[in-house]
């Protein structure tokens, strides 16, 4: 089978036009192909309708010595602090679980909010924030309501507008069971936060974020002579942090009521 010229420039140029239009996808969940850039898209009223979070972090000490008797202060044992937090939101429902445990020993507070969440994104790479929040804090045995907001700060593409992949936000309110544990505020304000925008489309955005880290290392004393006669004593530290956190944010267009 033959080709014409003419048959060839018109496959050459339908390919052209999927490759430009297939070039706005730019996440796992984006619509295959789109004629409204990501820029654009992004540029809307968005409220949160869902909201999952999940966040495990742990921080320990180990200390120990060459031979008992350096152990001047009693300082040889192992200690390990860890905090779990999990959110889960849906139809103005906030839900909230925070454990603090030193060691077997802890605490575990459970949080049911009233709580709305709107986002204001323009293209130019301004955001604005607003929501409220409502629960009764059982320990102080009252009602607490809020609200939280900013109002034009900047939002930038992590890839200097190139991929379009992942979203940076400057003072961003987030979402955070620490802070609500602590002050009774359901959200703190953060000096940036990184988002990855899964879905981008004109009824729906999705950001996602991952974080495992680990770090760990050892210190080691000089050699020291305790109560004057043991000789030759090592000081040896142990330290770690973990961090596991997964999390899932969903927009629908939307404004304040």
């Amino acid at each position: 089978m033959t080709t014409t010229p003419s048959f060839r420039r018109t496959a050459l140029l339908l390919l052209g036009i999927i490759s430009l239009l297939t070039a706005c996808r730019r996440g796992e969940d984006d619509p295959f192909i789109s004629f409204i850039p990501r820029r654009e898209r992004l540029a809307e009223n968005w409220e949160l309708k869902v909201y999952s979070h999940s966040m495990e972090t742990a921080d320990g000490i180990n200390i120990g010595f060459n031979d008992a008797l350096c152990d001047t202060l009693a300082e040889k044992g192992n200690m390990v602090t860890t905090l779990s937090s999990d959110h889960l939101f849906g139809d103005n429902n906030l839900e909230i679980t925070y454990t603090n445990a030193v060691g077997s020993q802890g605490t575990t507070r459970n949080f049911d909010i009233e709580f709305n969440y709107f986002i204001q994104i323009d293209r130019h790479g301004a955001y604005s924030v607003q929501g409220e929040y409502n629960y009764y804090d059982d320990i102080k045995k009252s009602d607490l309501k809020g609200t939280f907001a900013v109002e034009n700060e900047k939002w930038y593409w992590v890839d200097d507008d190139k991929d379009k992949a992942a979203l940076r936000l400057m003072n961003f309110p987030y979402i955070d069971a620490q802070n609500l544990v602590q002050y009774g505020v359901p959200v703190l304000y953060v000096p940036e936060r990184i988002f990855h925008l899964r879905e981008l489309r004109k009824e729906k955005m999705v950001w996602e974020e991952y974080e495992d880290y680990n770090f760990d290392k050892s210190y080691q004393s000089d050699s020291f002579t305790a109560y004057d006669t043991v000789k030759n004593c090592v000081r040896t530290e142990y330290i770690f942090h973990t961090k596991q956190l997964e999390a899932r944010w969903e927009f629908a267009p939307g404004n304040p009521q």
